[in-house]
């Protein structure tokens, strides 16, 4: 979780040494593990998201960090700037980008 941690620091801009957002980054990878895990075939025990789904794990976080705030809105505007997302959360974000038959290698 370590390095998954750090690398959603450095996607999302944070210096390594800023911990002040590991708290949030942390339950942010820890409920998109869940959803990942959860959206696995069943019969077969996961204890960590397979190496395949990292990249959409991370890309989750980085939309859900982005996204504070707004959660459950797909739309917002702030000061005169509009802001729209695909997904109106991290859930549906992960669960529109896994296949309907996750692979694992």
């Amino acid at each position: 979780m370590e390095e998954l941690l750090a690398e959603a620091k450095l996607l999302i801009g944070i210096p390594a040494i800023d911990t002040t957002h590991d708290a949030l980054l942390t339950l942010y990878l820890k409920r998109g593990t869940r959803t990942i895990l959860t959206g696995m075939p069943t019969g077969r025990l996961y204890n960590e998201v397979p190496l395949r789904y990292q990249d959409l794990l991370l890309d989750a976080v980085v939309a859900a960090y982005n996204q504070q705030g707004a959660e459950g809105n797909k739309a917002t505007s702030s000061n005169g700037t509009s802001y729209t997302w695909s997904n109106s959360g991290m859930d549906e974000y992960i669960r529109s980008r896994m296949p309907a038959n996750p692979v694992i290698a």
